[in-house]
């Protein structure tokens, strides 16, 4: 049996992610449904007014973090990587627990992670215009 498992684009730092760098055509349906039952989450956008300003704020720090929202006790920082067109392939993450990881956007977690993200782009061929907006 295969089980699937997806994060929330709003409150999971991989989400935030996939948020930030997707076409809304195709994030429009999975913000919806979040966007439903945010009013149960007060740490979670509440309006597409705020979905947008997270997506601005993932895009410009090249970085997002989730501290203990999703899971009690867990926190994370995750970085985007790019592949040879430029796109989202994936995202990469540190995960601690809370108290144990730093989750500082000029941290050594983050730096080592954004360099990691780089790196990795790097290899997948991203063009300089996304490697220097990594740097």
């Amino acid at each position: 049996m295969i089980r699937r498992a997806m994060l929330p684009l709003l409150t999971s730092a991989n989400g935030q992610h996939f948020l930030a760098h997707l076409p809304r055509k195709v994030t429009t349906p999975f913000i919806a449904a979040e966007l439903a039952v945010a009013k149960t989450r007060p740490v979670s956008p509440q309006t597409m007014q705020e979905v947008e300003e997270l997506a601005i704020a993932v895009r410009h720090r090249r970085m997002s973090c989730n501290n203990e929202v999703l899971t009690p006790g867990v926190t994370s920082l995750a970085a985007p990587v790019f592949d040879h067109r430029g796109e989202l392939a994936c995202t990469i993450a540190l995960v601690g627990g809370a108290g144990g990881l730093d989750l500082a956007w000029d941290g050594v977690p983050a730096r080592m992670l954004a360099a990691a993200a780089r790196r990795f782009s790097e290899r997948l061929g991203a063009p300089d215009a996304m490697l220097d907006a990594a740097s």
